[in-house]
């Protein structure tokens, strides 16, 4: 079971349902605003942060990945999956780049 940590304004109690949402969403082929939808940047996005602020680093990775077959070619993040406006997912993708693992998805992070 998760523990809330003391700082988070909970007071250290149990979250039961945390561990549970997130073994649900690892097991979604994508993760998208309505289940069996198609893949979403957002929700992929705050998955893959809650799966690496919970050191499930597999399944943040594989979101990452997700999200980096939904670049575009100038760099913007889609909103889902084979469309290719609006890009304002892209802060979301990077900051989940960033969070799982900043080294190797530097070249994806496009600064001009």
């Amino acid at each position: 079971m998760a523990k809330c940590a003391h700082n988070a304004g909970c007071n250290g109690f149990d979250v039961s349902w945390l561990d549970q949402t997130l073994d649900e969403l690892s097991r979604l082929p994508v993760i998208g605003y309505m289940p069996g939808g198609r893949a979403a940047a957002e929700p992929t996005a705050l998955a893959a942060l809650a799966f690496a602020a919970h050191g499930r680093i597999e399944e943040a990775t594989k979101a990452a990945v997700a999200l980096v077959s939904m670049q575009q070619t100038n760099g913007e993040v889609a909103v889902r999956a084979l469309e290719k406006s609006p890009g304002w997912p892209t802060s979301l993708s990077i900051c989940a780049w960033i969070a799982i693992d900043a080294p190797s998805h530097r070249g994806l992070i496009r600064t001009e």
